[in-house]
C-alpha cells in the first residue's frame, strides 16, 4: 500500500492505493500513476526505517538483496540520573548511561575486497560491536558572599567516565578495534576530571 497527501487550492487531499510497479519515471497503481512527489516521499520514508533492503548488483563487492540494519540501529538506551544532598551542603549528581551495541560490517579480508572465507556472502551491518556504558558524577558546593553586593560562588568537581571504562566507538571489517594500526580514537574518551569555580554576580 502507498499513501500520500498533496495540496490543491489550499485543500489537503489524501491519495492512496496499491503500488504494483516502480519504473524509472514513477510507480503505477492499477490504472492511475503515483505522482512523483508521493513516490519521492515514500522513498525517503523507507530510508528512515531501521532496516532497508538493498541489492549489490554492479557494486565492487556484491551482496544479496535482503534486509539489514542501518548503522545507527541502536536498540536500547538507558539513562539514570540521581541527585543527592550530602552533609556540609554538598550537592551530588550521578548519571549512568547505557547504549546497546551498534551494528558494523564484519567481513574479514586481506585487501579490503577478497574475503578470507570465499563462501561467505557480503551483507552490510551483519554484526554488532560492544555495549557502551558511562558513569558520570559531579559534586558541588555553593557559598554566598554578602558585601555591598550579593555573590554566589560555586565550587565543583565533575568526573566523566568515572570508572574509566574502555568503550568502543568503532572497529574495522576484520573486527579489530582501531583497525590494523590500533587507532586510539576507536575508543571513547577515558576518565576526565574537571574542577572549577563559578562566580555569579
Amino acid at each position: 500500500m502507498w499513501w500520500g497527501r498533496r495540496f490543491q487550492g489550499g485543500i489537503l487531499i489524501p491519495v492512496y492505493g496499491s503500488a504494483l510497479q516502480n519504473p524509472a519515471l514513477g510507480a503505477k497503481s492499477g490504472k492511475r500513476e503515483i505522482p512523483p512527489y508521493v513516490h519521492e516521499s515514500l522513498r525517503r520514508e523507507k530510508r528512515n526505517r531501521c532496516f532497508v533492503s538493498e541489492s549489490g548488483e554492479g557494486s565492487a563487492v556484491p551482496f544479496p538483496g535482503r534486509l539489514f540494519p542501518l548503522s545507527w540501529d541502536q536498540r536500547h538506551t538507558l539513562k539514570v540520573d540521581a541527585e543527592f544532598h550530602l552533609p556540609f551542603e554538598i550537592q551530588a549528581n550521578a548519571v549512568f548511561l547505557y547504549n546497546s551495541p551498534r551494528p558494523f560490517t564484519y567481513y574479514p579480508t586481506r585487501d579490503g575486497f577478497t574475503p578470507l572465507d570465499t563462501s561467505r556472502s557480503f551483507l552490510p551491518n551483519n554484526a554488532r560491536m560492544f555495549d557502551v556504558a558511562f558513569e558520570n558524577a559531579k559534586l558541588s558546593r555553593q557559598f554566598v558572599v554578602e558585601s555591598t553586593r550579593r555573590y554566589v560562588v560555586t565550587v565543583y568537581l565533575n568526573v566523566r567516565n568515572l570508572l574509566n571504562g574502555r568503550n568502543v566507538r568503532w572497529t574495522d571489517s576484520n573486527g579489530r578495534i582501531g583497525g590494523e594500526l590500533g587507532d586510539p580514537s576507536a575508543y571513547y574518551d577515558p576518565r576526565r576530571v574537571h574542577a572549577g569555580v563559578r562566580l555569579e554576580l
